[in-house]
């Protein structure tokens, strides 16, 4: 008895409790659907201060690392870090903080 190929791969997907997959046949089910993104905004120093103060306005106070969040229209923590240089608190003390506020943890 001789198998080519594709047989070969049959029963070698049976024999380890795989259903070997018929090479002509089209998969269904559940395919991934992008979600509704959020504009990508193109974020520079200033956006990223403007952002801020809006956030301070909204709640009243400066935002943590998880608030960073494009829901919160505000950047990624990450690129927060990248576009200031500078770490949340350090961002806070520094001269640039919106509305003047120092952190008082210092």
């Amino acid at each position: 008895m001789s198998y080519n190929l594709q047989d070969l791969a049959h029963l070698y997907a049976g024999l380890n409790g795989r259903r070997g997959r018929d090479p002509g046949r089209r998969r269904t089910g559940a395919r991934k659907t992008k979600s509704k993104a959020l504009p990508t905004v193109a974020w520079d120093r200033e956006s990223v201060r403007r952002a801020i103060d809006s956030f301070i306005e909204e709640r009243g106070r400066m935002p943590e690392n998880g608030d960073f969040t494009p829901d919160n229209g505000l950047p990624s923590l990450s690129a927060f870090l990248r576009i200031t240089g500078t770490g949340l608190h350090q961002y806070q003390a520094s001269e640039e903080a919106p509305n003047g506020k120092k952190n008082d943890m210092d």
